[in-house]
């Protein structure tokens, strides 16, 4: 398999617009905490509302090849607490890139924060791929609510 470098680029509408039919997979649908399928007119509503807070709370595009490949959210849960969200495009996932993508994130969080500031992460338990991933980032579980298992990045 050919490495392929990622990059990361701010969320635009643009992009935003495209993740929708990965959002609204049914296999995207099962771990999420909203299970619905979201409209085109609701999900396009949602980015201009929260493209406000881009500057604190960032969404990150993820290219391989000029090809996008994957978002991740960082939304603020708590004043010293983001929450991170993960999708891949279906055409690439099981390729590794949600671990390099993940890998990615944690690191410009680590680099951006302050001390108090924390990134967590809610996966569903019964979401063994992603508990998975997320734990082989350096995420260890706080607590479980169940369906939901809530995770914290070690930062040491």
């Amino acid at each position: 398999m050919t490495f392929l470098e990622i990059e990361r680029k701010k969320m635009t509408l643009e992009f935003w617009s495209e993740i929708l039919p990965w959002r609204n997979d049914p296999r995207v649908r099962i771990w999420s905490k909203t299970n619905r399928v979201v409209s085109y007119q609701e999900h396009l509503a949602w980015f201009q509302q929260r493209s406000t807070k881009l500057d604190n709370e960032p969404i990150f595009a993820y290219f391989a090849n000029s090809t996008f490949i994957g978002m991740v959210r960082l939304d603020q849960v708590a004043k010293n607490s983001l929450e991170v969200s993960l999708i891949i495009n279906p055409e690439y996932r099981g390729r590794g890139f949600g671990a390099r993508i993940l890998n990615d994130v944690c690191k410009y969080f680590v680099a951006m924060k302050s001390a108090e500031m924390k990134l967590t992460a809610v996966i569903h338990s019964e979401n063994l791929a992603s508990l998975a991933l997320f734990s082989s980032s350096g995420f260890t579980k706080v607590t479980e609510q169940l369906p939901f298992v809530f995770l914290e990045l070690n930062t040491f």
